[in-house]
């Protein structure tokens, strides 16, 4: 923000002369190097016109009111000023003319626009956009707003000054202060890039400031149990009833594929007879994709249907049950970071497509929206059953 090097003067602009042998007279903003013009549609003649108290001189009887506009301009120039020094609010001279003339957009600056969007989110929540969505894009916006203040010491900027550089800046920012990781500095970047789509959708901004932003998700090991590791959770007895509770749960995702926010939402009513058979029939809370799924016998002996209530299981919260899943990795011997996501991944490999089942199926009882999800499941098979096969030459 240049607010020492913001500045205006009145001058004449004596090479457009009318026909009356009069001049406008202009006034300039000057923002550090940068400056526009705004016309006052004020004529004088040039010997009226005091350049050193900047005002109009004569009897014409015309002068009060118009040195009155000039008055007028001045103070709207300083107290545009003001509001953006006050809301720390960066500008440039076009901004602050357009704010001066009354015409500035009504979501000039990033964090409103960026605001509107997450408001329009959380009306939606449960319906359109998942409350873990919701939730990513709150983080992305504290991040976003604690940049803003890190590296220009103010709260908010303009969007008309994204650019690429704020765009790697930002990046940079993620990995080095934030501590975070590629994948994820670049997921935060895809939040704030799908809310500027907006803003240049609907003419906030004129171009788009991630047009050259190349940076893409990297693949990373996708780690999953065998089936002996299955077998040591399986067999581990445990007294304490959290634990146990822990394991069944865990179990179940294994056996079912189901995410943590869909097992906690699993209610009796989702589990339904088909042809003698049991199913859950439900839907993902992250894209409101039906899923249904027959029960296998090992998923159907973790549960008791005839307990009183509709909810099958005690879900702790996510932070505490993956803070459990250590633990209970840990008492298996288990080598492997147990999280709730890793049983999702055990059911798509082991369970399912290590066991023959089409990735059409799978895809189907995943609730994926693209078969190419799926697709980097069977992928992993792949490379797990070729490494077995170079075993066998060894």
């Amino acid at each position: 923000m240049n607010v020492l090097n913001t500045k205006y003067n009145f001058w004449l602009a004596k090479s457009k002369i009318n026909s009356f042998g009069k001049v406008p007279i202009y006034m300039r903003i000057t923002v550090g190097t940068e400056r526009t013009e705004i016309s006052t549609g004020i004529y004088i003649n040039i010997k009226n016109w005091d350049d050193k108290r900047q005002s109009i001189k004569g009897k014409d009887i015309d002068v009060d009111i118009n040195n009155a506009k000039l008055d007028t301009l001045v103070k709207s120039f300083k107290l545009s000023v003001k509001e953006l020094i006050d809301n720390e609010v960066d500008y440039t001279s076009e901004s602050l003319k357009n704010k001066i003339l009354g015409k500035d957009v009504v979501y000039k600056s990033l964090i409103p626009i960026f605001e509107s969007h997450l408001k329009k989110m959380e009306e939606l929540e449960g319906k359109d956009y998942a409350s873990s969505t919701v939730k990513r894009y709150k983080t992305t916006l504290t991040h976003v707003q604690e940049f803003i203040k890190y590296k220009f010491k103010q709260n908010d900027v303009l969007l008309s000054h994204l650019n690429l550089s704020f765009v790697n800046e930002l990046e940079h920012y993620f990995k080095t202060v934030k501590n975070c990781n590629h994948n994820s500095s670049v997921k935060y970047i895809k939040n704030l890039r799908s809310v500027i789509n907006q803003a240049v959708a609907n003419g906030f901004i004129e171009k788009d400031p991630f047009a050259n932003y190349k940076a893409k998700i990297k693949p990373v090991e996708m780690e999953f149990l065998n089936e002996a590791e299955i077998a040591k959770i399986e067999e581990k007895q445990f007294d304490i009833a959290r634990m146990e509770n822990i394991k069944k749960i865990f179990l179940f995702q294994i056996y079912t594929g189901l995410a943590y926010v869909d097992i906690e939402n699993l209610r009796k009513s989702n589990i339904v007879e088909v042809q003698g058979k049991k199913w859950i029939n439900t839907s993902r809370t992250k894209t409101n994709i039906p899923v249904r799924l027959p029960l296998i016998k090992k998923a159907l002996e973790l549960i008791d249907l005839t307990i009183s209530g509709d909810k099958i299981f005690n879900v702790p919260s996510n932070q505490k049950f993956n803070s459990y899943l250590k633990e209970l990795g840990t008492i298996c011997g288990i080598n492997k970071n147990l999280c709730t996501h890793m049983a999702r991944r055990t059911f798509a490999t082991t369970i399912t497509l290590l066991n023959g089942v089409s990735i059409d199926a799978v895809s189907k009882m995943l609730g994926h929206t693209k078969i190419s999800t799926t697709q980097i499941y069977a992928k992993v098979v792949d490379e797990k059953l070729l490494k077995e096969m170079e075993k066998i030459d060894e």
